[in-house]
Formats: C-alpha cells, sequence, structure tokens
C-alpha cells in the first residue's frame, strides 16, 4: 500500500476548533446573492420560490413552537421529532426548526406505510411528529400540521440551541437490502462535506443546483438542500419525481 504523505483539504475548511458549528445555523445565515431565491420546487409549470428571510422566518417559528414543546414535555421526552413531509416547503421548515430548537429531526420516507412509521415510533419512541397525513396520527401525542394560521400565530425564536457533537438527524436508509435502518448524523457531519462541495460541486455563491430526489434521501438532503444553503448557492427541487418532459423544461 502505497504511503500517504500528505492530505490536501479544501480552503473553505478551517482546521480551527468548530464546536459551534450548527446546521440550521449556516443554512439560514447563508449570504445568498439579493436577486437569487434560496429554494425553488417545481410542481409541472408552476415554480415557489423561497427566499432566504422567508426560510429563517417559518424555520424560525417552528423552532419557537418546538421550544416551547420542550419546556412543556421536557426536552428528554420531546428530543427525536418525527418529519413525515412530502417535498415541499414545509418539509424545509419543519427540519430546520427541529434543528435551531436543539432537538433531533427523525426523517421518514413519506411513501412508508402507516405500519412502518408505528415500527420506527415504537424503536425510537417519538411522541411528537409533523405530517400532513392522518392515517399515523393515533400513535403521537403531539401531531403538528404546518399550515397558513400555523405561521401566523407564532413569533419566531433567534436563538439556536445545540453544538456540534449533538445529534442534528436520524435519517433512514433505502432497506434495499434488508430494514431500513436510522443513521444518526451528528452538526459536525455536515462540515464533513465541504471536501465535496469544493472538490467535486464546485458549487460557490450565486450557482444554481438542480436536483430529482426526494429530500428524506441522504444525497438529496446533502447536495439538493444544506450544501447550497451553506455556500449562498440556490437549488432546485422537484415536489414529485419529475416526467422526462418536466425535466427537459426545468434544464431549459
Amino acid at each position: 500500500m502505497a504511503k500517504i504523505n500528505c492530505i490536501i483539504l479544501p480552503k473553505s475548511l478551517s482546521m480551527k476548533p468548530r464546536s459551534n458549528f450548527h446546521i440550521a445555523k449556516a443554512c439560514l445565515q447563508s449570504s445568498l446573492p439579493k436577486d437569487k431565491p434560496a429554494i425553488v420546487f417545481i410542481n409541472k409549470n408552476e415554480l415557489k420560490k423561497i427566499s432566504i428571510e422567508m426560510l429563517r422566518e417559518n424555520a424560525g417559528k417552528v423552532a419557537s413552537y418546538v421550544h416551547q414543546l420542550n419546556q412543556k414535555m421536557g426536552s428528554d421526552i420531546s428530543k427525536y421529532i418525527f418529519v413525515l413531509l412530502p417535498n415541499q416547503p414545509d418539509f424545509l421548515y419543519a427540519v430546520l426548526g427541529i434543528l435551531q430548537a436543539g432537538n433531533v429531526a427523525v426523517i421518514l420516507p413519506y411513501s412508508w406505510t402507516e405500519e412502518e412509521v408505528r415500527q420506527a415510533q415504537k424503536r425510537i419512541g417519538s411522541k411528537i411528529i409533523f405530517t400532513n397525513r392522518f392515517d399515523v396520527s393515533s400513535y403521537f401525542e403531539e401531531v403538528i400540521s404546518l399550515n397558513e394560521n400555523f405561521y401566523k400565530k407564532i413569533t419566531p425564536l433567534e436563538n439556536f440551541y445545540g453544538s456540534a457533537e449533538d445529534e442534528a438527524t436520524l435519517i433512514f436508509t433505502s432497506g434495499t437490502t434488508s430494514a431500513p435502518k436510522a443513521v444518526v448524523h451528528a452538526h459536525r457531519a455536515l462540515l464533513g462535506r465541504l471536501p465535496a462541495i469544493e472538490y467535486w460541486a464546485h458549487l460557490e455563491k450565486g450557482d444554481t443546483v438542480l436536483h430529482t430526489g426526494s429530500l428524506n434521501w441522504t444525497y438529496t438532503f446533502g447536495l439538493g438542500f444544506t450544501d447550497p444553503l451553506m455556500v449562498g448557492a440556490t437549488s432546485y427541487l422537484f415536489e414529485s419525481p419529475p416526467s422526462t418532459e418536466e425535466l427537459i423544461l426545468a434544464l431549459e
């Protein structure tokens, strides 16, 4: 085996301690160009553009609600919060808000059956879920539906809770070869993506990314969501798997 004499690190990867690194903070404090949206969701011919200000405000409102739940239920009980939502803006608000409040977002595939959700709930013990599906609501003490009324009545939380070493997300494997397994990612895991951002994707401020995957997939969650936000790029995501015609139209 060849001896490794040196390791080349990306310029953006600081060797200083990053104990205060926080995924939600890194994403929501993104320095996007003023004329570019943070995220754009594509639904057939409709585009839903989300500015970084809108992302901060609505994620902050989710964080405020979760922070209140932590105080009411106790942070040990409310620590793990399920997210069962499709590729839509509410998914982003829920995940970033949960992380901002210092909790762990347990991200489930939206295609999962009621039984699969129930089994995951039994294994992890979560009592709270963000979802728009009523078939799973009986398994949780707190079922939160994100709608216009929810966002109207809450003031955004300003603080960010948690550190680089804390758990941030539980994302399930595909289950292609065995039962899906929940993989834990700490906040600092996002720092491990910096070499790929710089040397593989070559992402820079002002760039545009188009991703066709589902946000409950680690690959899409990183390359299509957190990576662009961290560097100040815009991400285009599909609300549902695109047809060939829709993909060509989006590329044009």
